[in-house]
């Protein structure tokens, strides 16, 4: 069998830090395709899954040999983009952000989904656990979707499940893990989010701290996102040991509109999370990583 460098059974792993993040990162449409293709036409399901499988087998991380599904779950209230890959080790399953380069996508994303922030309950759940109406909603339109693609990657081949995403992508991986283990019976273990807001109250949380055995949820310092919805409305992080707070490298930031009350919205990008990651990353982890095409 071919190796692939994503661990399970380590606990936190560098590695499966680095591999979720380029994914939350290349599921982004406009990592994949140019701001000129993205004004012209929407790309099709068919067309996001070739590239998303052309971009992986570029890069390094063990992923290249990746087998791959796309989907969408776009309704008049929300679009849910999210891709499922089968490699060697697990399936990993990731959510995408709010897409800031699609104005449609953007436009639902803040006034029905992230905007809705109501806790609500969910019977699988339990009477006691409340979540953010938005995610709950994004994740209830994509879950049959993904539950489909989980069983056709998974095949007999039995593997443990990973979800990640970052921003929204987060929350919706997070609600959809609990779904996932709770509903479909699947194993998952893990749980890789970066830059993610508050899901839910405190007996929701303390479901994914219970139920999720591996989960690493990575906080930027000045990310203004981990800190919305506001503990006062009920909203609290899981996590406990699992919080990894990191901090961008010194730089000079300018003053500017990105500037907002000590918090800076570029430290929200996937891709400073992921600079961030690669260069704390242990030297030997490092060179386990790269050596794999």
């Amino acid at each position: 069998m071919s190796y692939q460098a994503f661990q399970t059974n380590r606990g936190h792993s560098w590695i499966n830090s680095c591999i979720c993040a380029e994914l939350s990162r290349l599921i982004y449409l406009s990592q994949l395709f140019t701001k000129a293709q993205l004004k012209t036409r929407h790309p099709s399901v068919t067309q996001v899954q070739a590239r998303l499988q052309t971009r992986l087998a570029e890069r390094r991380y063990g992923v290249a040999r990746a087998q791959v599904r796309y989907g969408e779950a776009k309704t008049r209230t929300g679009d849910t983009e999210f891709a499922v890959v089968g490699l060697d080790a697990a399936v990993l399953v990731v959510f995408r952000g709010t897409e800031a380069g699609d104005f449609n996508s953007f436009t639902k994303d803040w006034i029905y989904t992230n905007a809705n922030f109501g806790l609500k309950r969910y019977s699988n759940f339990g009477q006691r656990a409340k979540l953010h109406g938005g995610f709950l909603c994004a994740a209830n339109d994509s879950f049959p979707q993904v539950r489909r693609m989980v069983r056709e990657v998974m095949g007999r081949d039995f593997r443990p499940i990973y979800c990640c995403g970052h921003s929204l992508g987060g929350a919706v991986a997070t609600v959809t893990a609990l779904r996932l283990l709770r509903q479909a019976g699947q194993d998952v273990r893990g749980l890789y989010t970066y830059g993610m807001p508050r899901v839910g109250n405190a007996a929701f949380a303390g479901l994914v701290n219970n139920d999720i055995a591996e989960k690493h949820r990575w906080v930027n310092r000045c990310d203004p996102v981990p800190n919305v919805p506001l503990n006062s409305l009920g909203y609290i992080h899981w996590g406990g040991s699992t919080y990894r707070r990191i901090e961008s490298p010194s730089r000079v930031v300018l003053r500017s509109q990105k500037q907002l009350s000590g918090f800076e919205t570029e430290r929200h990008a996937i891709a400073e999370y992921q600079d961030i990651i690669m260069d704390r990353m242990p030297l030997d982890d490092r060179r386990a990583l790269l050596a794999h095409d």
